[in-house]
């Protein structure tokens, strides 16, 4: 045990980059780098910066700063001129209503704090995550936008006598004390309703709100100095979950903000049922980009991307979800902040291509999409200005780092130049490979396996960890992955399978998964498992299996439908087990449908399935071949997980302990990803301790 919390804490704190910004400086350009790390005294993630000079030939790079810490800043956004920034910072005070509050900087000084205490006039919570969150000035330097809460009077009791007098901030909604109020689901507890918020530094940092009924409103920007733009997701009738779906109902809307009213106007998304996102307004303000894909079916699909000319009010196709010739389909969450080059006739991205994150560039006049040549094996974009592009990089055997290149556009040849010299690169003693297979059936699509393990005994058999991902519509691409790291130093392969519905290939390798869940992506997993055993590359009789969400459902399926296999041990992270007894409870009600019942039995608002319907839905569940599992299980949960309840787990756990199967189950404070360090750091060890008393038994 000692030496597995030695290993953790080694990896545990190791600074890894979470994003970069660039500036313009007088001999080159300046790129500031946020650290996260985690902090095991504290029991909690910190942060750092450090600043780096690139001159201009970038010829060479330097550290400017030793680190500087930046816990407490949750969002910063410099103006254009980088002579205003504006911080979002934690709300360490007790007692206080809003968890963060607003910084505003020169270039010398902070010139005004906008505390809690001033912002709860005007409205609750700020918001900075990227399904709803922003922050940014205005074009000309004198408006902050940013999305919040919209405020909502003083919930009391019918029998509280009133106090002072009942208005402004001490407005009350008598007897509303205990109403429903729906929200978006995991990890977006508290967020119910939310607005655009407009802080204007020449009036006093008086903030003017937009809300719309039936509507919350993310992701604002601005178009010009007169002129914002946002989504709004469809609240009702129901908020279904947001993270990691792309496919819920929302439009482009534009407001005029020098309108007193401040009645907005749709853009685009009123005649079909789309989920709209990631709007960007290019250099020359006379079009916005943005993604746009069909709501409900799988919750991670193909994307177009699509621009409105804000000339002739007319919104257009640039790359369609059904490619031909040399195209790829872009499978994205969302398009980076900065995107375009100062032109504006370009954009830069990424997309999961296959197994790879790839980066992308597109001609959006030509609407010719390219792959930019690097060596890395996967590459995100952290940020674009002044034609300079910054990249995450990294690799199974590679530590996440910076690197920063010029955008040339006559090629897709870049040259790139790590940022941080003394970052940590290479992970020592271990090694990956991707291994194709062919799938069991007629369709003849093809799987794929990341195998991570033991630089050493990468040709050797071995006991192995199989990982199939989640969601199912996802993927596990060629990255950094500290559990992989930490099980290959223990002399474990890791094996990550991306079986049929995996994003990144076409829409017919995702479609064909819905309806077939239970029994197809389980006959993938056990192929790749055979494959490998028959080139002797993991050993049969020491295998274990771990997976979360669908990964769980995967893993528990597999230990139900083939008993007999000799599977040592199985680790389910907030598993589905019971798609059945799970549409009434999930935020997510429409993958129940979607999943066990394929496309054609969409969900609808209200529907619960039928009886036939249940019934599919149970026999498509792990817990349809309860009766047959004997292999000692781990399920880790998370209390407050709403997209797989807690109940899914605590059933499987009943059910086995009752019919005798060494079973155990650890329940944290924690949603549905379970990635808070306390909960990472006990997961881990205690993990790998289960994993290795079934190993030789």
């Amino acid at each position: 045990v000692n030496e597995l919390v030695s290993l953790y804490r080694h990896f545990a704190n190791i600074p890894i980059p979470s994003n970069a910004a660039i500036e313009k400086v007088d001999d080159g350009f300046r790129v500031r780098v946020k650290y996260s790390f985690r902090d095991l005294d504290l029991m909690e993630k910190c942060s750092f910066n450090k600043y780096f000079n690139i001159n201009s030939d970038f010829s060479n790079v330097r550290c400017q700063s030793d680190a500087c810490e930046s816990s407490s800043e949750l969002s910063v956004a410099k103006s254009k001129s980088l002579n205003k920034t504006a911080i979002v910072r934690k709300n360490n005070k007790e007692n206080q209503k809003l968890k963060s509050y607003i910084e505003i900087w020169n270039k010398n000084s902070k010139i005004k704090s906008l505390t809690s205490e001033t912002l709860e006039k005007y409205h609750g919570q700020i918001y900075l995550n990227s399904e709803f969150g922003a922050l940014e000035w205005s074009p000309n330097e004198r408006s902050l936008l940013y999305v919040s809460e919209h405020k909502v009077p003083k919930s009391e009791s019918y029998f509280k006598e009133q106090e002072g007098d009942c208005n402004g901030e001490k407005e009350v909604s008598k007897g509303t004390e205990y109403a429903f109020k729906e929200e978006w689901g995991e990890t977006f507890e508290g967020i119910h309703h939310t607005c655009v918020c407009i802080m204007d530094t020449e009036e006093k940092y008086k903030v003017r709100t937009i809300e719309m009924e039936n509507l919350s409103l993310a992701q604002a920007f601005w178009i010009d100095d007169d002129k914002i733009g946002f989504i709004a997701w469809k609240e009702e009738p129901q908020r279904l979950g947001l993270v990691y779906c792309i496919n819920r109902q929302s439009y482009l809307y534009c407001c005029n903000i020098r309108d007193e009213t401040l009645k907005p106007y749709l853009l685009y998304g009123g005649d079909a049922d789309e989920c709209v996102r990631s709007p960007r307004a290019s250099p020359d303000r006379k079009s916005i980009i943005f993604l746009a894909n069909s709501i409900l079916g799988p919750h991670f699909k193909a994307s177009r991307l699509m621009r409105y000319d804000l000339e002739k009010l007319k919104a257009e196709i640039i790359i369609d979800t059904n490619v031909k010739d040399d195209g790829f389909p872009l499978y994205l969450k969302e398009l980076p902040k900065n995107c375009f080059t100062e032109d504006g006739n370009y954009i830069v991205f990424d997309s999961i291509n296959q197994c790879l994150s790839t980066l992308c560039m597109l001609d959006l006049n030509a609407r010719k999409l390219q792959k930019i040549s690097h060596s890395f094996a996967s590459a995100s974009v952290l940020d674009i200005r002044h034609n300079i592009l910054a990249i995450l990089t990294s690799a199974p055997n590679k530590f996440p780092n910076v690197y920063a290149a010029k955008i040339e556009t006559e090629t897709t040849d870049f040259k790139f130049l790590r940022v941080d010299a003394d970052s940590k690169d290479q992970i020592d003693g271990v090694d990956y490979k991707i291994e194709v297979f062919g799938s069991d059936d007629s369709a003849k699509m093809s799987l794929s396996a990341i195998i991570i393990g033991p630089s050493q005994k990468m040709k050797e058999s071995t006991p192995a960890i199989i990982l199939p991902h989640g969601g199912p519509h996802s993927s596990f691409t060629v990255s950094y992955l500290m559990w992989a790291t930490i099980f290959s130093k223990l002399g474990f392969k890791f094996i990550l399978v991306n079986y049929r519905g995996s994003i990144g290939i076409d829409e017919d390798y995702i479609n064909i998964l819905c309806g077939n869940v239970g029994d197809m992506d389980v006959k993938d997993v056990m192929t790749c498992i055979t494959q490998l055993i028959s080139k002797n590359e993991i050993d049969s009789k020491k295998l274990s299996l771990f997976g979360g969400s669908h990964g769980g459902f995967l893993v528990t399926h597999l230990i139900g439908q083939f008993p007999d296999f000799g599977f040592k041990s199985c680790i389910a992270r907030n598993p589905v087990v019971d798609i059945a007894g799970m549409i009434e409870v999930t935020d997510i009600p429409d993958w129940c449908f979607t999943e066990a019942c394929g496309l054609k039995d969409q969900f609808k608002f209200g529907n619960f399935g039928t009886a036939d319907v249940l019934k599919i839905c149970f026999e498509r569940s792990p817990f349809h071949y309860i009766e047959n599992v004997k292999t000692p299980t781990f399920l880790l949960l998370g209390k407050n997980d709403k997209r797989v309840p807690m109940s899914q787990g605590i059933k499987y756990l009943r059910a086995l302990k009752a019919r005798g199967v060494d079973v155990k189950c650890n329940v944290y404070d924690d949603n549905h990803g379970l990635e808070k360090v306390q909960t990472e750091s006990d997961s881990v060890v205690n993990v790998a301790c289960f994993i290795l008393e079934y190993l030789n038994k």
